[in-house]
């Protein structure tokens, strides 16, 4: 030790103990608090200073003797900065030192960042601050610490900032059960992305401008369908379910089908983005002039028809009818036409085999059938209007010109269908035509109706054994009409 070294530095503990205890100079017992080799003289030391400042000076310097400080902040009545050393105190497991710490939030971050369960525990039972409440629910190590600091939390600002800034789904999902603050409510449904959170506060809120507010405004349907479904005001409850119904993708058919305003129906019906709905929207309204609307513009075939289906305006009918480029929504219209010059002009002009067939089905007027019969150029369209006249006579001559223009083409159905319908209008024309008729239809059909393994079994020439067959033909052929035809052919 050197010649000026002061003696409370002594190495030797007893010589030092016996140095310190003659001092009363504050700075020297603070400097010796701080400096001493051996802990019981800065013990010692400690334990004399009584300037605050000095005391201060002290607590502020981080050495590993715990008992000094505890001594030393025992003595501050700065209480803040007494605090401040139970809590690095605490930080090193100090259970004493945690045991004096009292302030809120310093014991908040003990419970975050202590490393051993039991120094944890030991703070978050003392804890009483709703802040350092959520504090703890907010960053707390586990879940089971921040979910038990939600369960003591009250203060409702306090509850919605946890929501807000916790990552935890089942902190926020916790906390927004216990929010009964209309306006907070409100403001977490907004501003959250959980959707549990945001049923669960959808379930808490009552407050009917709030909720109008939400359903109206609010960027996510699904929390739009549960605020609309509350509201008491069905005028706005209709607006919004019009709304998600033209322009949601998920909710608009469970929208649609909340609507019975005829208004908004029919805005749904021109302006939804899904033909699905638009359809839906359709088969709920009768307005008239809606309906020619849709029938005349839409985009989609099932709509149209759909439309088309709730019409009862000829005008309108006749026009889809005569324009629409789909088979099936001009057939819907026709099956609704009574105008028998319409239907007329539909069985002579239309494209497709089944509305024409329709269109004939419909009429009932002579004259109109008549004009059909004569004029339309499908034989097929000809033989059903052929069937209705009551003048046998025309019947007759039309099942005539159809057998004279046509033949070729009744051929081609094997089972011979068109023939025998004509045949019970018109027997005489097919027994005029019997020869042709079993002669191109043996030719066309032949390898139908005759074994192949008979050209192998038979000594005979081709047209020999075509011969033979033909007649064989035309007797099963003949066989497929009816007694009272067969009788006359």
């Amino acid at each position: 030790m050197g010649l000026f070294t002061p003696a409370w530095k002594s190495k030797n503990e007893e010589k030092a103990l016996k140095a310190i205890v003659k001092i009363t100079d504050q700075s020297k017992l603070a400097r010796a608090a701080k400096e001493a080799m051996s802990q019981d003289v800065r013990v010692v030391a400690a334990k004399r200073l009584t300037d605050q400042n000095l005391l201060a000076e002290v607590a502020k310097k981080t050495y590993n003797y715990s008992t000094v400080y505890m001594i030393v902040a025992e003595k501050l009545t700065d209480n803040t900065l007494a605090q401040q050393v139970y809590y690095r105190l605490a930080q090193q497991n100090d259970k004493e030192a945690l045991a004096r710490l009292t302030d809120q939030k310093l014991l908040a971050e003990i419970v975050i960042w202590a490393k051993f369960d039991f120094m944890r525990e030991a703070a978050f039972m003392r804890l009483t601050d709703q802040k350092a409440l959520s504090y703890v629910a907010i960053y707390g190590r586990t879940e089971d610490v921040r979910l038990e600091a939600v369960k003591q939390l009250t203060d409702q600002g306090l509850l919605a900032d946890t929501i807000k800034e916790s990552n935890d789904n089942h902190v926020c999902f916790e906390a927004v059960k216990k929010l009964t603050d209309q306006g907070l409510l409100a403001d977490t449904i907004k501003e959250s992305n959980d959707n549990h959170v945001c049923f669960e506060a959808i379930k808490m809120l009552t407050d009917q401008g709030l909720l109008a507010d939400i359903a109206e405004n609010f960027r996510y349907d699904y929390v739009r369908m549960e605020a609309v479904e509350k509201l008491t005001d069905r005028t706005i409850a209709q607006k919004v379910f019009a709304d998600i119904a033209k322009n949601s993708v998920l909710y608009d058919h469970k929208a649609v089908m909340k609507l019975i305003d005829l208004n908004f129906l029919a805005d749904v019906v021109k302006n939804a983005n899904s033909w699905q709905v638009r359809k839906i929207a359709v088969e709920r309204i009768t307005d008239q002039d809606t309906l020619a609307h849709v029938a005349k513009t839409d985009s989609h075939d099932y709509v149209r028809e759909a439309a088309v289906e709730r019409i009862t305006d000829q005008k309108t009918l006749a026009h889809v009818a005569k324009t629409d480029s789909n088979d099936y929504v001009r057939k819907a219209a026709v099956e609704r036409i009574t105008d028998q010059d319409t239907l007329a002009h539909v069985a002579k002009t239309d494209s497709n085999d089944y509305v024409r067939k329709t269109a004939v089905e419909r009429i009932t007027d002579q004259e109109a059938l008549k004009d059909v019969a004569k004029n339309t150029k499908k034989f097929e369209t000809k033989i059903q209007a052929a069937e209705k006249l009551n003048d046998k006579v025309l019947a007759q001559n039309v099942c005539t010109d159809i057998v004279n223009k046509y033949l070729p083409h009744l051929l081609q159905e094997i089972d011979g269908n068109y023939l025998l319908r004509i045949a019970k209008i018109a027997p005489d024309v097919i027994r005029l035509n019997w020869s042709t008729i079993t002669r191109n239809a043996y030719t066309g059909h032949a390898d139908r109706w005759v074994p192949h393994d008979d050209w192998r079994s038979n000594d005979c020439s081709h047209d020999d054994y075509s011969a033979h067959h033909e007649d064989q033909f035309g007797q099963k052929y003949l066989d497929r009409f009816p007694p009272h035809v067969k009788s006359q052919i």
